[in-house]
């Protein structure tokens, strides 16, 4: 929901998810790398010590744990992943065209339009954007990640084009003080602007983080994501609503398909309804976390009904590019249809995957086209790990979507890409 930051931030839904054997196989490490591997032995070493001493009655509390134990490990490959020596990125592929429905798709052959920066105190990786047009201006609210801090915020940056992008130089949505539910990430933005000219955004947010998902020997739920709210006059500066987490997870009922974390809220108002589209997290029966998208709707933004036939995009058919996972909708509407992008792969509890396409007349009931629209890009090109964190619109008669992009390097951006309806339909 790195959905880093999503992915990167510890997000069970955006945390990309790299293997060992990509590492120790493919990849020379640096020593901090090697410290940080011998690190995860060790935890897992604890780990498998902790199992050994839990009663038979306990096993409940081992199925949390085992789910707490995955995050533990993406999280910890991620940061030895940071340490890796960058090589530059080679001369980057030509644009590719996708069809969905009848869309055809075009990444931005410039692309990335803005990447994180590893000198930044804030922002060394950035992703999951959320992009509206406000009159005439582009304005992005994204995830933001400080490698060292392990500390996700948002970020803020303007456009008169969508493509060339100005960057507001600090955060606009910090964590929250110490011991709150989001003071480890905020992330993962959507806003809307009233009528009366305020904004209202929400987003995910965590109080603590992977490395402390057992608190006094039981499992600490503070590690994952739950939905917060936020009211702003300017999108700049923004007031937290005192009530957040404005949805919250039930940990106490495990038959529930989002009882182990809520996260991406895309939210759209119509008329006095507001409409949140969100992802879900449980177990299987392999107790690997599984991603879904859910429904909820709400009178003032800040009290959810959550949708009784949720979810209402669950997993890909079996074989499918997306039976694995499915998360981080947005959603919009084009003058006749709802579209959601989203983020789906083969694999549960992998978070680089593709970017897939579904409409719907009520937001409820969707169709999704068997294949994905954007696919990651060749060998050494920017987003040649995986895509996740679509962001999308109507406008000029065009579709345009922004995503979040991984290379090899561990080096992340935001990149755009554009649909039109084949023959002028």
């Amino acid at each position: 929901m790195i959905k880093g930051f999503g992915q990167l931030c510890g997000c069970f839904a955006t945390l990309p998810r790299l293997r060992l054997g990509h590492i120790t196989r493919a990849i020379r490490l640096t020593p901090f790398a090697q410290i940080g591997y011998r690190r995860l032995r060790i935890a897992r070493i604890r780990y498998m010590k902790l199992l050994s001493h839990l009663e038979d009655n306990m096993k409940t509390k081992i199925k949390i744990i085992n789910g707490l134990f995955i995050l533990l490990l993406i999280v910890g490959i991620i940061l030895i992943s940071g340490c890796l020596e960058e090589e530059p990125i080679k001369e980057r592929p030509p644009e590719s065209v996708t069809k969905g429905e009848e869309i055809s798709w075009t990444k931005y052959p410039e692309n990335p339009l803005i990447q994180g920066d590893r000198s930044s105190s804030w922002a060394q990786l950035i992703g999951d954007p959320f992009v509206m047009k406000d009159n005439s201006v582009y304005k992005m609210w994204y995830g933001a990640y400080n490698e060292v801090t392990d500390i996700c915020r948002i970020g803020y940056a303007t456009s008169e084009d969508g493509i060339n992008w100005i960057q507001y130089p600090t955060p606009v949505v910090p964590v929250g003080p110490d011991g709150s539910w989001d003071d480890v990430n905020a992330e993962t933005p959507t806003v809307i602007k009233n009528a009366d000219g305020t904004y209202e955004l929400w987003y995910s947010g965590t109080g603590a983080h992977v490395s402390e998902w057992l608190k006094d020997g039981e499992p600490n739920f503070e590690v994952f994501h739950k939905i917060g709210h936020a009211t702003s006059e300017d999108g700049i500066n923004w007031i937290k609503d005192p009530k957040n987490p404005v949805m919250d997870i039930d940990t106490e009922n495990q038959d529930k398909w989002d009882w182990l974390a809520v996260a991406d809220p895309s939210v759209i108002k119509e008329g006095n309804v507001y409409k949140m589209w969100y992802t879900g997290a449980s177990l299987n029966k392999d107790d690997k976390i599984i991603l879904q998208i859910g429904y909820a709707t709400s009178t003032d933004g800040i009290n959810w009904e959550r949708y009784e036939g949720n979810p209402v995009l669950p997993l890909g058919k079996e074989g499918s590019w997306d039976a694995g996972s499915v998360m981080q909708p947005s959603v919009f509407f084009d003058g006749e249809k709802y579209i959601m992008l989203y983020a789906g792969s083969d694999e549960p509890e992998e978070a680089f995957g593709s970017i897939g396409y579904a409409i719907s007349n009520d937001g409820v009931n969707w169709e999704r086209l068997s294949e994905p629209i954007l696919t990651k890009g060749k060998a050494n090109s920017w987003d040649s790990y995986g895509l996740w964190g679509p962001t999308g619109m109507f406008d000029e008669s065009i579709y345009k979507m922004w995503y979040t992009g991984l290379n090899e390097n561990i080096q992340t951006g935001i990149g755009y890409a554009t649909g039109e309806k084949e023959n002028g339909k």
